[in-house]
């Protein structure tokens, strides 16, 4: 284990950029940042290769924020096994499809993207903008 008198949990704290809470119960921690100090706290005993994280998203909060925390911790070579709900899921998803589109979306556009023949405008999904009188 680690020391647990205040000098050493305050320069923990301090080490793993949560000491501003250093006087805050655990339960009062922001979502994310409790999550990340016991997933960091859980890494740093020796022999820790893994971490599982069980339902992050049971106390709510953006799943895309402890999904990022997870694939940063991977990043460092450990296993790292998320279990969480399917809704957390699609928004990760979502979250992610955005992030590949960018800003300005698909390389494609839709002349017409109500689709419902209400006008006059074919519905063709057009790659390069159509030339006019074309």
């Amino acid at each position: 284990g680690r020391r647990s008198h205040p000098v050493a949990v305050n320069s923990c704290l301090r080490d793993l950029g949560a000491f501003e809470w250093a006087r805050d119960s655990i339960g009062t921690v922001p979502r994310t940042v409790r999550l990340r100090l016991l997933a960091e706290l859980a890494l740093l005993r020796k022999g820790v290769d893994a971490l599982v994280i069980v339902s992050p998203d049971r106390h709510g909060g953006d799943p895309v924020d402890w999904w990022r925390f997870a694939r940063e911790v991977a990043g460092r070579e450990k296993a790292v096994l998320v279990i969480a709900g399917d809704a957390s899921a699609a928004a990760i998803a979502a979250a992610s499809l955005v992030e590949r589109f960018g800003e300005t979306g698909p390389d494609t556009f839709d002349e017409d993207p109500g689709r419902d023949d209400t006008d006059e405008l074919p519905d063709l999904i057009v790659t390069e903008p159509l030339e006019e009188g074309v």
